[in-house]
Formats: C-alpha cells, structure tokens, sequence
C-alpha cells in the first residue's frame, strides 16, 4: 500500500488519528512538560533566595513563575509584599501590589489566596483594599468551603457577630467545629476550639494549650 503525505495515521485507543494531529498534541505536551519544568525550577531558585533572606532575586524568580501560569508563585509574591517576611530594616510592603497578586491567584482558584483577600477586606481599609464585610464573608466562605481551617474559623467569627453575613450562631458552632475536624492542635483549629469554649461559657484563650484547658 502507498501513503500519500497526509496518509500516515497513529493508532490511539480505540480510534485514528493522522500523524498531523498527532504531532501537534506532542509538541503541545512537550510544551506543557518545558514549562511545567520551568516552573518547578523558578520556584526552587525562588525558595532558596529566600532561605538566604534576598527577596529580590525571590520575587524575579516567583514573578517568572506566575509567568507561566503558576498560582503558587502568584499567592507568594503576595505575602511578600503583604509585608510577612518584613522586619526592621528590611520593608517590602505594598499593598497595592500584594492585592493585585492575591487576586490573580484567586482569579485561578488558589484557595488560600481567598483567605487572605478576606482577610484584608476584612480589615479597617488600611491593608490596600476598602473595608467590606460582605465581599470578607464571601472569600472566607469560598476558602472555607474548599476546606481552608482559618477561612473557617473566620467566617465562623463573622456568623456570631453577623458582619458581611446575617447573625447565625448555630452556622458559626458549625464552621467552627469543622475547623477543628481539619486543623485540630493548629492555630486555626485552636483558634476555633477557643471560641466554641466560649459559647459554653469556658473563657476565651485562643492560643491556650488543649492539653491545659
């Protein structure tokens, strides 16, 4: 039998395919492999920078990772200029461009990235965004939902005080108690034991040790 140029075809599955098509979902998988690979890459040389205290070179090497689509690198040059790596003497604070990161992660469904913009939109407007208690409830239950144990705990704070969301104490205990199930000993899961003591009439000791409660 004689093939004409288009007449080669691959075997896949159950079905046929012409080598055309064939080598466009190759080179498209090699593509995704180099950038995939590029991106694990960026982000080692990000996490070493880091380890030797030079954000700089970290956040050239986590911007060329959200870059290429990586939401991790997008949530991490939030924190940094959120502020959480500042100390005295080194300040890379800046709100403006940690809210346009965290939303770019959340924008590719980064669940902690949700948790932080409600967070911040929790705030008294001074962390970059304006003060919004329903837009704060949203994101926490968004987070919370994906099963975040602080967007949990907060939102469950927000119930009990029927800010951003109508009061519902029963919803709080709820969001609370699931908390726990997640983070248990964690701060968050603490955080939330804390405040379901509370409701029992124990008091308030948010970072008390279980074990002496």
């Amino acid at each position: 039998m004689r093939f004409g140029r288009i007449d080669y075809f691959f075997i896949i599955g159950f079905g046929v395919m012409s080598a055309t098509s064939f080598l466009v979902i190759a080179n498209r998988a090699l593509a995704d492999d180099a950038v995939e690979t590029a991106t694990t890459d960026y982000v080692s040389m990000a996490k070493q920078a880091e380890v030797r205290l030079d954000f700089a070179e970290a956040i050239d090497w986590y911007q060329r990772a959200a870059e290429l689509g990586d939401a991790g690198s997008m949530y991490e040059l939030g924190c940094i200029y959120f502020g959480f790596h500042d100390i005295p003497g080194r300040q890379l604070r800046d709100y403006s461009r940690a809210t346009i990161w965290f939303q770019r992660a959340a924008n590719l469904n980064y669940i902690p990235a949700f948790t932080q913009l409600g967070v911040m939109y929790n705030s008294d407007g001074s962390l970059g965004v304006p003060e919004d208690h329903a837009m704060a409830a949203r994101y926490f239950l968004k987070a919370a939902q994906a099963g975040d144990a602080q967007a949990m705990d907060n939102i469950g704070v927000m119930y009990s005080q029927g800010k951003g969301v109508p009061k519902d104490i029963d919803e709080a205990v709820r969001w609370w108690r699931k908390a726990v199930e997640v983070d248990g000993a964690g701060a968050s899961g603490r955080a939330a034991q804390s405040w379901l003591d509370l409701q029992d009439g124990k008091p308030l000791c948010i970072y008390c040790d279980p074990a002496k409660t």
